[in-house]
């Protein structure tokens, strides 16, 4: 199967699709499990439908663009969650084409194959999530964008300032999809600096193409006077700290174990072969800085979800591809390659099926929202709940701007500032929820400081508040 994907034929990438439609068909036909993540994106999308604005009717730390795709897919689909994973795979193979379609352009390897392309398709197989239109996903795209165009200008073609421009408004693009993204500039200036002779006129261009999204972005808010908003949830965007995580840390490394063995062996074998030219050695130096900022993102990252390690794809197939194409020996080659496809397929299907169950490495259950006690409890109400159990989210509608409960921990912290209490009286005057869950006994002292809402609201089992209206 991998001697096939060796020769240079475009028509190739069509076979690579069948491959990742028949892997995910299982998974289709049994029917996908939700996660907690797709819950709150189909939630955000939904509020803004309603006519709500992001950062001002629902605070939830993600990149405007990400936001305004999920507004798009909950008009079209109010109750599909389907369709995140079908434009998710299609995407995909998108991206596998973008990849590829660089590394045979700029001389990545000493031969011109669509091996990568294999090898990236089968890495996103590695888990259900993986393959969902997440943030991380979307902003991905624009991160190989930026990547082909480095490779440009580290291999001494012709080069112009819209290049640099063109680096940036990628990197900066794709951090509106996922903020952190913003990080993967460091690694492209760093090679710059040491691989080429690049000009400070052009680093100034590249910066100021990172910085102009963000721009746009701010000057939004700052025309509609919501200045104040937007610097709040700014924080959270970057630095939100782990409160929300769904995967333990064993839970990641169980993940990345296979992919990860064989992406270190991949770097050591390449690294000790003497068969690639001065330029070549430039990219695979780029990629190691990439690893060293992609393990930098996912420590920051808020939710600590499986599909945050698809910031590692790129990378993974970049080093993996190169030892697949170092094997003399097809026979072997072949042999290692199928083990790895099986191994990885076997790890989709535990994360679906749970195939295997009572380890610590290979428990997803926490990010899945069926395995939520809460799951579906109450359906079409307008809730808010004061934790981090949004599934319960699912099938109901989020009133209040408050879907992460970090930030409406942050604001109840400084309940002793009159203008913090003004702005939460604010968020629940002008969409009272029908139903409070608070799963951090929060609510007392919100009414304690507002005495209107209690007034309100009347106090039931499990510290649930229902609206006084909603039963008379």
């Amino acid at each position: 199967m991998l001697s096939l994907f060796k020769i240079n034929d475009p028509y190739k990438i069509l076979i690579i699709l069948f491959v990742a439609v028949i892997i995910q068909l299982p998974v289709f036909i049994s029917g996908i499990n939700i996660t907690i993540p797709e819950i709150e994106w189909h939630t955000v999308g939904a509020k803004m439908v309603e006519g709500g604005e992001l950062y001002i009717d629902v605070y939830y730390p993600i990149g405007p663009l990400s936001a305004q795709v999920y507004r798009l897919l909950s008009f079209v689909a109010p109750d599909g969650y389907l369709i995140y994973r079908i434009l998710g795979l299609l995407l995909v193979i998108i991206q596998a084409v973008i990849f590829n379609i660089g590394l045979i352009h700029y001389k990545a390897y000493n031969q011109n194959t669509y091996v990568p392309s294999l090898i990236y398709i089968v890495l996103l197989m590695g888990m259900e999530d993986y393959i969902t239109l997440s943030p991380q996903l979307m902003g991905l795209t624009f991160i190989l964008f930026s990547i082909n165009l480095t490779f440009k200008i580290v291999e001494g073609r012709k080069r112009a300032d819209e290049d640099f421009i063109k680096i940036g408004l990628f990197s900066g693009f794709a951090a509106l999809f996922y903020p952190l993204y913003i990080l993967f500039i460091i690694p492209v200036i760093i090679a710059l600096i040491f691989f080429t002779n690049t000009i400070i006129r052009r680093f100034l261009l590249l910066v100021l193409g990172a910085f102009l999204p963000f721009f746009l972005t701010w000057l939004k808010f700052y025309w509609f006077n919501q200045l104040d908003e937007f610097y709040f949830n700014l924080d959270f965007l970057f630095l939100a700290g782990s409160s929300g995580a769904l995967i333990s840390w064993k839970g990641i490394f169980g993940i990345f174990l296979i992919p990860g063995l064989l992406l270190l062996y991949s770097f050591f074998r390449v690294m000790q072969s003497l068969g690639f030219i001065n330029y070549q050695i430039r990219l695979q130096k780029y990629y190691f800085l990439y690893v060293v900022f992609g393990i930098l993102i996912l420590i920051l990252d808020y939710h600590q979800s499986s599909h945050i390690l698809i910031v590692f794809i790129p990378v993974m197939a970049f080093f993996i591809a190169h030892l697949f194409l170092m094997m003399r020996k097809t026979i072997i080659a072949e042999i290692i390659f199928i083990a790895f496809l099986s191994l990885i397929v076997f790890q989709n299907y535990n994360s679906s099926f749970s195939v295997i169950k009572g380890s610590d490495f290979l428990d997803y259950s926490n990010q899945y929202a069926r395995s939520n006690t809460s799951f579906s409890e109450r359906e079409g109400e307008r809730i808010l709940v004061m934790g981090n159990g949004t599934s319960r989210y699912f099938g109901n509608y989020l009133s209040t701007p408050y879907l992460s409960w970090v930030m409406l921990e942050h604001q109840l912290e400084q309940l002793d500032n009159y203008n913090v209490v003004v702005r939460i009286f604010e968020n629940f005057e002008k969409d009272l929820p029908e139903v409070i869950i608070d799963e951090h006994s929060a609510m007392p002292e919100i009414l304690s400081r507002i005495p209107e809402l209690s007034e309100l609201y009347t106090k039931g089992g499990n510290q649930v508040y229902n609206l006084k209206t909603k039963n008379q």
